[in-house]
C-alpha cells in the first residue's frame, strides 16, 4: 500500500513547531528564573537545576539552536506541504505559515511558561539536556564567537533590571526560610527602591506643616517653638504658598537672650528678621539626589513645591533616613500607633494618613497604584468621591474600609477588616 503523500510533511511539520513552542517556552522559563536564584535553588537542593547553573550559556544557545531549527522547519517543510496540497499562492501560504508560527511560538510559549518559576525551569532543563549533550560541540564554538561580538546569553543576567530582580527574589528567598532577618531585609529592599522613590511620597504634607508668619512675635515664635519641639520651621509671607525662609530655633534662642533684659526691644523681633535662607525642591525629585544635595547645601530641610510653585509639603534629613530605617522617634515625637490591632491581625485600626502600601503587606493584598492617593484615607475618599463621614464603608481587593473618625476636611480613623466584597455593590454607611 503506497503511503500518503502528506503524511511524513506533516509529521515534519508538528514536530518543528513543537521545537519552536518548547524554545519559546525554555527561553521564557529560565529567564523569569534566573541565573541567581537558579544557584540559590542548587545550593537549596535542587539537583535538576545544576546542568543549568553549570553551563547557563550552553543551555541559553542549546534553546536558541531548537528554535532556529523549528523556524527553518516549520516555513520550510509548510511551504513544500501547502504548495503541493492547496496550490496556494505565495504571498498566501507565507501569511498562513506566518500566523502558525506566531500562535506556536508566542502565544503557546507564552501560555506554557505561567505557573512556578521554579517547577518550568527544571522541567525545560530536564528535557533540554540530551539535547545540550548532542550539541555541546556546536553550542561551544558558537558561544566562544559570538562572546566577543556582542552579549552573550549568560550577560543577559548582567542587566542592571534582571540583577535588580534577581536581588529581590533572593530577598524573598531568604527571609522564607529565615536567613534574613526583618530588619535588614527592609533596609535592603529600601536601598533598592531608594533611587525610585520621590519626595511627595516621604514629605510632610502641607496640611501638616507647623510655620511662623514673618510678623509673629520673638516670644509667641519661642514658646511655639519650645511646645513643638522643632529645631527649624518655615516662615511664611501672607500664606503658605510664600515661604520666604526658614527659622532655625538656635538663632531664636540667641536673640531671646541677647535681648532677654530688654522686654520693649524683644517685643520689636518678629521672626521675619531671622530667618535664613530656605532651600526649594520640587516633588517629583528622587530622595537619592535629594540627600546630596542636602550635604552639598549643608542644608537639613527643605520646601517641596508643586508644578505650579505652591508649597506642597516640607522634607527632611530625617524623613529621608526614616526611608532605609523606618520612623524614628525622638524625645519630642508622641508614641503614635499608625495601625492598632483589635481582635484579630485581620481587623485592624489605622490612621487614616497611613500608607496603603502598607496595608497591602498587611494584608496580603496588592492595590492598583493610583495617583489621586497614597494613604488609606485618600483611598477612602476616592472611592466615595467625597470625605467620608463616620460610618460610611468601601470594599475593596476583599477588605472592607470604614471611616470611624473624620473631620470635614480629612479622615482620622479607618476600621479594616477582610471581607470579599459584593459585585456591584457602592459605598454603604455602617455606623456603629
Amino acid at each position: 500500500m503506497d503511503s500518503i503523500p502528506w503524511l511524513e510533511p506533516s509529521l515534519l511539520l508538528i514536530l518543528a513547531l513543537v521545537l519552536v513552542s518548547f524554545s519559546a517556552f525554555g527561553l521564557r522559563a529560565l529567564s523569569s528564573l534566573g541565573l541567581a536564584r537558579a544557584r540559590y535553588l542548587v545550593d537549596d537542593g535542587n539537583k535538576k537545576l545544576e546542568p543549568f547553573v553549570a553551563q547557563p550559556a550552553g543551555y541559553i544557545m542549546t534553546l536558541f539552536l531548537l528554535d532556529l531549527v523549528g523556524i527553518v522547519g516549520t516555513f520550510w517543510v509548510g511551504y513544500e506541504l501547502l504548495d503541493a496540497c492547496f496550490k496556494l499562492e505565495t504571498w498566501t501560504i507565507w501569511l498562513i505559515l506566518g500566523v502558525v508560527y506566531f500562535v506556536f511560538h508566542t502565544w503557546l510559549g507564552t501560555a506554557f511558561s505561567r505557573g512556578d518559576e521554579r517547577a518550568n525551569g527544571s522541567r525545560v532543563v530536564t528535557i533540554l539536556k540530551p539535547f545540550y549533550v548532542v550539541l555541546r560541540p556546536l553550542t561551544y564554538v558558537l558561544c566562544k564567537v559570538l562572546n566577543p561580538l556582542s552579549a552573550s546569553p549568560e550577560r543577559r543576567y548582567a542587566d542592571a533590571d534582571r540583577i535588580e530582580e534577581e536581588f529581590e527574589v533572593m530577598l524573598d528567598e531568604s527571609e522564607r526560610h529565615g536567613g534574613l532577618e526583618n530588619m535588614k531585609g527592609r533596609i535592603m529592599r529600601s536601598a533598592i527602591d531608594y533611587s525610585e522613590t520621590t519626595v511627595r511620597e516621604v514629605m510632610i504634607p502641607r496640611t501638616e506643616l507647623t510655620a511662623f508668619s514673618v510678623d509673629t512675635k520673638l516670644d509667641d515664635a519661642l514658646s511655639i517653638c519650645v511646645q513643638e519641639g522643632y529645631s527649624r520651621i518655615p516662615v511664611y509671607e501672607g500664606n503658605l504658598d510664600t515661604i520666604v525662609g526658614i527659622m532655625y530655633f538656635k538663632d531664636l534662642v540667641g536673640k531671646y537672650f541677647e535681648l532677654r533684659n530688654d522686654d520693649a526691644a524683644r517685643d520689636q523681633i518678629v521672626v521675619g528678621s531671622l530667618v535664613r535662607e530656605a532651600y526649594f525642591v520640587p516633588e517629583t525629585n528622587h530622595i537619592d539626589s535629594i540627600f546630596e544635595d542636602f550635604k552639598r547645601e549643608h542644608v537639613h530641610i527643605a520646601i517641596v513645591v508643586d508644578e505650579f510653585g505652591g508649597t506642597a509639603g516640607l522634607v527632611t534629613l530625617e524623613d529621608i533616613v526614616e526611608e532605609f530605617f523606618g520612623d524614628i522617634q525622638d524625645e519630642y515625637d508622641s508614641e503614635e500607633v499608625a495601625i492598632v490591632s483589635l481582635d484579630s491581625q485581620d481587623h485592624v485600626l489605622v490612621d487614616g494618613r497611613t500608607n496603603i502600601s502598607e496595608i497591602g503587606e498587611l494584608f496580603d493584598v496588592e492595590f492598583e497604584e493610583d495617583p489621586d492617593f497614597e494613604t488609606v484615607g485618600g483611598l477612602v475618599t476616592s472611592r466615595l468621591g467625597h470625605v467620608g463621614v463616620v460610618g460610611e464603608s468601601i470594599c475593596e481587593c476583599g477588605l472592607k474600609f470604614i471611616v470611624r473618625a473624620a473631620t470635614e476636611r480629612c479622615v482620622l480613623k479607618v476600621e479594616i477588616s477582610r471581607e470579599t466584597p459584593i459585585e456591584g455593590a457602592g459605598p454603604t454607611n455602617d455606623a456603629f
